[in-house]
């Protein structure tokens, strides 16, 4: 009986294994599509009319600010960088179809590398349990700029609640000689995140999350601490996620005005 009970205990225990594996999947994201390109230093531009995408249940690229963070960290050799990653809180949460991310090159050269997007579960104002990821073909980022870029989420679903998401950076290639884009250490360390703020949809408060290390992070509770720029600028980066059947902002509003009429009808 005890070895049978043994023997259950040891399936059970791989079934939890094997679903947190699938859970915390490393995705393929293929290229992402540029959505709008900006110059280092200068907010808003190109300063096109912009709106949140429909049923967005975070959205916050559109604002601007000239800024990026650099994630840093890569050294000796080892061709990636810590992970950077901001504190999100949405409107709605389910199964995401489309996203987007934003990088920034601070270097006035070309950088070719690929990025990496995780996601997490908010554990006490710092990511938990990893959600899953997404790791992209390696991309050209031209200098001095920032890019938002929008992607296929399939497999990724987002909480009703605060949650976190991050990015990280290395110079893997598969398709070339020496394995690699070619960037440097120093290259590495130039990439990051743009800044935007405010958000359209949902918020975010001005603290970031920086991992102690570099590396990709897919994995529960990452080793790091909280920062951010003394609110100038507000520590937000460019994120968005569709989920169907979010309401849009202006149906809550008008939700909203409609519950204040019934109350004003009451009295």
């Amino acid at each position: 009986m005890l070895r049978h009970l043994s023997a259950v205990c040891v399936v059970f225990g791989l079934m939890l294994l094997a679903g947190s594996k699938a859970i915390a999947a490393d995705l393929f994201g293929g290229t992402p599509s540029v959505v709008a390109t900006y110059q280092l230093g200068t907010p808003s531009s190109p300063a096109p009319v912009k709106v949140p995408s429909p049923n967005s249940a975070y959205s916050n690229v559109d604002n601007f600010l000239g800024a990026g963070f650099a994630n840093g960290g890569a050294a000796g050799g080892g061709g990636i960088t810590r992970l950077v990653a901001d504190d999100l809180t949405p409107i709605g949460g389910g199964t995401v179809t489309t996203g987007k991310f934003s990088v920034v090159n601070l270097s006035a050269n070309p950088i070719t590398a690929r990025p990496r997007i995780r996601f997490y579960l908010d554990n006490g104002g710092v990511p938990g349990n990893v959600i899953t990821g997404f790791t992209f073909n390696p991309i050209t980022f031209n200098g001095n700029s920032a890019t938002v870029f929008n992607y296929n989420a399939t497999g990724l679903v987002i909480p009703n609640a605060k949650f976190w998401a991050g990015e990280t950076f290395d110079n893997v290639d598969a398709t070339s000689l020496d394995g690699t884009t070619g960037a440097s250490d120093a290259d590495l360390n130039n990439l990051g995140q743009a800044i935007f703020s405010p958000a359209g949809v949902g918020s975010s408060a001005d603290v970031a999350f920086e991992t102690t290390a570099p590396g990709a992070f897919l994995s529960n509770s990452p080793p790091g601490s909280t920062f951010n720029f003394s609110g100038n600028p507000p520590a937000n980066f460019g994120w968005e996620f569709v989920v169907p059947g979010v309401p849009e902002p202006t149906t809550l509003s008008l939700a909203g005005l409609g519950l204040l009429a019934l109350v004003g009808r009451r009295r």
